[in-house]
């Protein structure tokens, strides 16, 4: 069986988003733009996580909206997309 070589993620992503990458670009065959929109997507999520974390609703509405709509335009199902870490104590 012809097993393909993993494709790294960029350094800059979280290690939530660097898990979700691998685990995408492992699944799907994906062509070089696929790729940016894999890294879009995963930006997205970092964006919406610290935003959330920082109390940026504004930001996290913006970048959920941007992370839902590649996902979607990837065609991913909800079982593939990332789960949110579990979050800080006093933060909801």
């Amino acid at each position: 069986m012809n097993e393909k070589k993993p494709i790294r993620p960029p350094v800059h992503l979280s290690h939530e988003a660097k898990r979700f990458w691998a685990r995408i670009t492992r699944a799907r065959l994906l062509e070089h733009d696929d790729l940016k929109l894999v890294c879009s997507c995963c930006e997205a999520w970092d964006r919406m996580q610290r935003a959330h974390l920082h109390w940026m609703c504004e930001v996290e509405r913006e970048s959920r909206f941007t992370f839902l709509r590649i996902a979607r335009e990837l065609g991913l199902r909800s079982t593939e997309l990332p789960q949110a870490e579990s979050q800080q104590p006093g933060v909801s």
